[in-house]
């Protein structure tokens, strides 16, 4: 098959894009110390990275802040493996910090992992830190200094002087400092491994000690020097990295050490609630008991604040606030939904209540005694923006019109609101509002509105949300995209699956929309399906615990319970189905391939496990366990042990330096194909890791999957 089986108007560079058209939007939007300005980062028009725009709230102009640096380089290490932990797919400026120094306002700029201090006023760099080689820098409050990690020790930079000084140091060469371990910072979002007080009086910091974990080695073999890293990576069941945490004055001269406790095993997050105290979380393994202390500065004491124990699992998060009563504010998932608690004397009473989940708080306001909400409070296929008041124990309506899904940032002093907001019908938009009193809130005008974009100028229609009835009485979202003339009687149907945890793939949000991988296959005459199965995010506890101990099964009973409500709702061909996912896609692909292989005509398979003993311990054992206390729930989940009965043409497309998801499963599902005599067709990025982020592989990954499904369905 060739390309131009393919038709117009949607093309392969199209899903090539980093940015699908519409959904270009402000990145991390930043309130200036007065809260007068508000710094973003948009994709620049060639995709070529990201620029940096100061935003003046008074009138609405938006001024852009020039490069540091004008040249392309290549990264750093460190920043593409961190880009890849944030999923991060833009080259140049990636963050930046305002700094308040001594009333004088900077900006910490990232450029590929080079970092200088700017002026917004005058775009001029006031420091050059890129020769100071340093990673995770980081204002130091209330002086004039940065703190980074450069060779392996936490220093601070002085930015008037440029001199330097070690505050930290490990206590032995061997261990690390200042950086977090690889699970904490892919599973627990904890990308942090210092953290200064509010005050800058004071600093907790990690050491951690991975001796005990084997260097797992990742080979460049498509460059030229054949670069080799190392990775201290832990297989599920195998050790962990060991931590230990620190309490130091700014000076780095320490005055606690803070062990793991016994029977716990992560540092999942840790924040200053305030000048003096120090709030830690730690899970145990198998992630069902999470326990909170606080360590007091003035007081030296270590206080037990908080002990949960949920089955199967803990969802753990981090957003914690002390209020002015003393009590902390968070969230639970102890009554089956996340919900708003408050813990008082070690126990947490729920303030919010009901059949949807409490997703963020995003902020909370002492003085006026509420706190702001990210809830799925109408949908779990949309967000809304709620206040909830301290002092009546109420939830308010939702603050902002309209139905899809925002993303949203609020000023220190709870006066502006920036929403990100889109859905279905709706391309990327930006709205700033002033909070008012009594859950009101003012729409400001005076800004730059992103160009709204039609489906129809996209020659594209939105695709069909649908609810499927499960066998066990719940119900599954699915969304279908119609070929053009709409008529899906008789035509071939390719599912786009991802099953897992954490992650939904059908929401009212404008990114369905613009899936241009499933427009381009409807464009040929190919209906696309998507479904939310068990196991899968934003419907609670009792919708995503099912796979406990048995990844693997009813995700892929649910997939095949989507893919025939289909076939009878819509008369789609069952004879001339499809499947590809990325991920824990490509697991549920191979999955499908191997344990329903009447069902399937072709699939493909992007960076899959073949087998969870081949992937990280926090997040594999939170599931599963360990190999050793689910030996049945592993075997069950390998699709080697199912390999033998695969029929289907089948694809695999694999980064080979994937430091996630190794090439080593796809190396095994291959070796063990060869052995039974099985096919496979195999596509090597030799310098792609987990995410694809090179525009040459992204185009040559979208042409690869799309020509392989029409060929084996048309």
């Amino acid at each position: 098959m060739t390309s131009s089986t393919v038709l117009s108007p949607i093309s392969y560079e199209d899903i090539a894009r980093r940015s699908p058209p519409g959904t270009t939007t402000w990145i991390t939007p930043t309130f200036s110390v007065d809260e007068l300005s508000l710094y973003y980062l948009f994709p620049k028009e060639d995709e070529s990275g990201l620029a940096l725009f100061r935003l003046n709230l008074a009138n609405g102009q938006a001024k852009e802040i020039g490069t540091p640096i004008t040249t392309v380089s290549q990264s750093t290490l460190e920043e593409d493996l961190r880009r890849q932990r944030l999923r991060i797919a833009f080259d140049g400026i990636t963050s930046f910090e305002v700094i308040d120094l001594l009333e004088r306002e900077l900006l910490l700029v990232n450029v590929d992992g080079r970092y200088f201090l700017m002026d917004p006023d005058s775009s001029e760099v006031v420091r050059d830190l890129s020769a100071y080689q340093i990673s995770s820098p980081s204002y130091i409050p209330n002086t004039t200094k940065i703190a980074a990690i450069s060779d392996n020790l936490l220093i601070a930079i002085d930015i008037v002087t440029g001199d330097t000084q070690v505050i930290a140091k490990p206590s032995d060469p061997q261990l690390s400092i200042g950086i977090a371990e690889y699970v904490a910072q892919e599973e627990f979002d904890r990308l942090e491994g210092y953290w200064f007080s509010k005050d800058g009086s004071h600093l907790a910091y990690c050491e951690v000690d991975e001796r005990h974990v084997p260097e797992f080695p990742i080979v460049h073999l498509g460059t030229a020097d054949n670069n080799v890293e190392y990775h201290r990576y832990p297989f599920a069941g195998k050790a962990n990295a060991k931590v230990t945490l620190y309490v130091a004055k700014a000076s780095g001269a320490v005055i606690r050490t803070i062990e793991t406790p016994p029977e716990f095993e992560y540092l999942s997050y840790v924040k200053w609630l305030d000048s003096d105290n120090l709030l830690m979380q730690y899970l145990n393994r198998f992630q069902n008991k999470q326990t909170v202390f606080l360590f007091s500065v003035s007081t030296n004491a270590f206080t037990d604040v908080y002990h949960e124990e949920i089955e199967p699992w803990i969802n753990a998060r981090g957003g914690y606030y002390l209020l002015d009563d003393g009590s902390i504010l968070t969230t639970t998932e102890r009554s089956g939904g996340r919900h708003l608690c408050a813990i008082r004397e070690r126990v947490a009473t729920e303030l919010t209540v009901g059949k949807f989940e409490v997703l963020e708080i995003l902020s909370v306001n002492l003085k006026d005694r509420c706190t702001y909400l990210l809830t799925n409070f109408n949908s779990p296929l949309q967000h809304c923006i709620q206040r909830f008041d301290f002092a009546t124990n109420k939830l308010s309506s939702p603050l902002t019109p309209g139905e899809g899904l925002r993303d949203v940032t609020i000023s220190r002093g709870n006066r502006w609101l920036v929403e990100r907001y889109n859905n279905l019908e709706a391309s990327a938009q930006i709205k700033i509002y002033e909070l008012l009193d009594k859950d009101e809130t003012r729409l400001l005008e005076r800004h730059q509105a992103l160009p709204k974009i039609s489906l129809q100028h996209l020659g594209v229609r939105a695709p069909q949300l649908f609810t499927v009835p499960l066998a066990n009485g719940e119900t599954m979202y699915g969304a279908l995209y119609a070929p053009p003339d709409g008529i899906t009687k008789g035509k071939p149907t390719v599912l786009e699956v991802y099953g897992g945890p954490h992650f939904q793939m059908v929401k009212n949000g404008w990114h369905e929309s613009v899936d241009m991988q499933a427009q381009l296959l409807a464009q040929n005459d190919v209906v696309v399906v998507k479904f939310d199965n068990r196991g899968s995010f934003g419907r609670g506890k009792g919708f995503e615990s099912p796979i406990f101990r048995s990844m693997g099964t009813v995700e892929l009973d649910d997939q095949v319970a989507g893919l025939t409500y289909v076939h009878e709702r819509f008369g789609t061909d069952e004879h001339k189905v499809g499947v590809f996912g990325w991920s824990y896609g490509g697991f549920m692909t191979l999955s499908l391939l191997a344990k329903r292989p009447k069902l399937f005509r072709v699939g493909v398979a992007g960076a899959p496990v073949v087998d969870f003993a081949l992937y990280d311990t926090a997040y594999t054992e939170k599931y599963m366990h360990t190999p050793e206390t689910n030996e049945q729930g592993y075997a069950q989940a390998s699709v080697l042990n199912f390999l033998k009965d695969i029929t289907a043409p089948c694809l695999i497309i694999h980064g080979l330096v994937d430091e996630n998801v190794h090439f080593r499963n796809t190396a095994q599902f291959i070796e063990n194909a060869l052995q039974l005599g099985i096919e496979t067709e195999i596509m090597v990025l030799p310098e792609a890791r987990h995410m694809p982020t090179s525009p040459g592989s992204r185009l040559a990954l979208a042409k690869k999957r799309t020509e392989f499904l029409l060929k084996a369905l048309l």
